[in-house]
């Protein structure tokens, strides 16, 4: 089991199958609000300075609130639409601020769009990514409304390695005050070395306590288990 770090929390622990399963995919992302940063007087840029919408939440609902781009090339360029939804019931401003590393571009979907955002609707933007290698890149899309300045956290993540354990490991039949067993044999099927590191609380044991592993390595994970009642 294990758990994945993203935009300042960690996911709930996964198998290893989930895990496998969610690097699969491309591109993903989440629907949680926008984490916000600054809050901004709105006097300063409307006239319309109050809001039906939460001061704990942006005016206009990214999505998706985050994104993780996975298995890419180099110099291929990957494109991901962001929505803004106006959640106020006045028209309202989004300005979406040019990331300063060069690997990634926002633009409007569409040209010749208004400034302004009628309640309920969509504005879109495309964000593209373009990496010069294989390697893990981070950048914060920065959004201003009227009223804040939000984030969209993007990481691409560049090749991992992925240790085939087990989701679970089965004691039957165990007797109590003795020492059960099991050997499983795990090898390394991602894509670059991997090193693990394996923990457990009384009455479970596993070793070794830390292993790396090649390119396509295997090597033998020792399980025990010795109840005392």
């Amino acid at each position: 089991a294990g758990a994945e770090t993203f935009g300042g929390g960690t996911a709930p622990k996964m198998t290893t199958s989930q895990l496998m399963s969610v690097g699969r995919v491309p591109i993903s992302g989440t629907t949680e609000i926008s984490p916000i940063v600054e809050v901004l007087n709105m006097a300063d840029y409307t006239h319309s300075v109050t809001s039906v919408v939460p001061i704990s939440e942006p005016i206009f609902q990214a999505s998706p609130s985050s994104v993780t781009i996975r298995n890419f090339m180099p110099l291929e360029t990957v494109h991901v639409e962001i929505s803004f939804r106006n959640n106020d019931t006045v028209a309202r401003r989004v300005k979406i601020v040019q990331p300063e590393s060069p690997f990634f571009e926002v633009a409007l979907a569409k040209a010749n769009v208004a400034s302004k955002v009628a309640p309920g609707m969509d504005i879109t933007y495309v964000l593209k990514f373009t990496p010069e290698e294989r390697i893990d890149y981070f950048c914060d899309v920065v959004c201003f409304t009227e009223r804040e300045k939000f984030i969209i956290p993007v990481r691409c993540l560049g090749p991992r390695g992925w240790i085939d354990f087990p989701d679970q490991v089965f004691f039957e039949k165990a007797p109590v005050k003795a020492e059960s067993l099991k050997t499983v044999l795990v090898r390394n099927v991602g894509e670059t070395d991997a090193t693990v590191t394996l923990s457990s609380q009384r009455p479970f044991r596993a070793m070794p306590p830390v292993a790396t592993l090649g390119v396509g390595e295997s090597m033998q994970v020792h399980f025990s288990f010795f109840p005392e009642t």
